[in-house]
């Protein structure tokens, strides 16, 4: 039987036992936890949904996307002045989407639905995303099954990417942690053009089964990019004193350094050596419960730091998110010492990196599972490609030695 997309429904596909955790929390974290976190709130006296300096935050950042929009349109700028606003601009947009859309999405700004969605769904056509959809799959499926194959429509195989060890190995996956980075260039793009819509039509996504999506939905699909459009290329091309050709490049490349930006802060959260990704047994059942799950899937990098905070609105503090979706990020820092005293009571590990340490960590995930399949070292050199270089080898020593090394070295890596 069909169920609205709202209903989501927790199975890895239709002949599988349904995915769900270990039923006991056999730490006791998670009761210690919460009532540690209430007693937070009790103590300092505040509210769980967004406070002034959320507001702040969000009327400057809306600010700065308004009058660097109004500057772009009606200020004559040379090219590279033209393209600073408008990459100003661009990441005021993302900033919005990562630090006010995200927590609209769940409901954590005023805990109103209407209004927490309204102003997620607004935020996110700006940037050329449609918010039901976005948040269909980010609270239906990422943060139900988070890192769990066939249950987290992030980790979902990609034909560019090998971001889970239970996904098979393809030779091409030796170089992504030397191509991800221009990948991560195709984000946005990948979302607003390819994305969407294929959410949108498929009735099966991950764990979400039988999706029925309002009729209603259908129509504002279709608006909101076409707003997307208008927004983003028709008023620029007619408003913007610099030959098309310019415009439509400046656009690819603003669009291309804030997918990288978005990407580079957040993706070694769940992509990294430290988190896990667990696979459920024969009956469906997680190794460890909920709580426990959120943590060991999740990387926590520069907890403490004010600006990470800021720049991600409180992704950074990735467990503290996990845990507490329906608290706004503005407490994220708070808590995420809470939680992690809490979980070394507990014999349990709040993974935790600085900056470069996350950056780091992500890159070294892709390169062992770049690696990992692989076959031997020899056997990534073709015959006829050896025995032509062994020829060489004999016939001008040293230096088809050298690129010899070489093809040897970066066809295994």
């Amino acid at each position: 039987m069909s169920t609205p997309a709202a209903q989501y429904v927790s199975e890895c596909s239709l002949n599988a036992p349904r995915i769900r955790f270990a039923e006991r929390d056999s730490h006791g974290f998670r009761r210690v936890l919460n009532a540690r976190v209430d007693a937070y709130f009790a103590l300092t006296g505040k509210s769980r949904l967004a406070g002034r300096a959320f507001y702040v935050q969000a009327a400057v950042l809306v600010a700065v996307m308004i009058g660097s929009y109004v500057a772009l349109l009606a200020i004559v700028f040379g090219g590279w002045g033209a393209f600073a606003i408008a990459l100003l601009y661009g990441l005021a947009v993302l900033q919005l989407a990562m630090n006010v859309a995200h927590d609209g999405a769940h409901l954590a700004i005023t805990g109103y639905r209407r209004v927490d969605t309204t102003v997620q769904r607004v935020l996110m056509a700006i940037l050329g995303v449609d918010g039901y959809l976005w948040r269909m799959r980010h609270d239906g499926s990422h943060h139900v099954f988070p890192n769990v194959n066939g249950s987290d429509i992030d980790i979902d195989e990609n034909p560019v990417l090998r971001l889970s060890p239970n996904h098979p190995w393809r030779p091409r996956h030796r170089y992504q942690h030397l191509y991800a980075p221009f990948a991560y260039m195709l984000t946005l793009w990948d979302s607003v053009l390819i994305g969407d819509l294929k959410y949108l039509l498929k009735k099966d996504l991950a764990n979400m089964r039988g999706i029925v999506h309002p009729p209603r939905e259908y129509a504002a699909f279709f608006l909101l990019k076409l707003f997307y459009l208008v927004v983003s290329i028709v008023l620029p091309l007619v408003f913007i004193r610099l030959p098309w050709w310019q415009i439509l490049l400046g656009y690819a490349a603003v669009n291309a350094l804030v997918s990288l930006v978005f990407v580079v802060l957040l993706a070694g959260t769940h992509f990294s050596t430290e988190a896990s990704f667990p696979l459920a047994d024969a009956e469906g059942r997680l190794p460890t419960s909920w709580a426990a799950h959120a943590l060991e899937t999740a990387l926590n990098w520069a907890p403490e730091s004010r600006i990470a905070f800021y720049l991600t609105g409180g992704g950074n503090c990735h467990a503290a998110h996990h845990l507490f979706p329906r608290v706004s990020h503005s407490h994220y820092r708070a808590l995420s010492r809470i939680i992690e005293d809490t979980a070394r009571e507990h014999g349990l590990t709040f993974h935790r990196a600085s900056f470069p340490g996350m950056i780091a960590s992500h890159f070294a995930h892709l390169r062992r599972l770049g690696r990992d399949g692989a076959p031997p070292r020899d056997a990534g050199v073709p015959r006829w490609f050896a025995h032509l270089f062994v020829r060489a080898w004999n016939a001008y020593p040293p230096t088809p030695r050298l690129f010899f090394a070489l093809y040897r070295y970066f066809a295994c890596y």
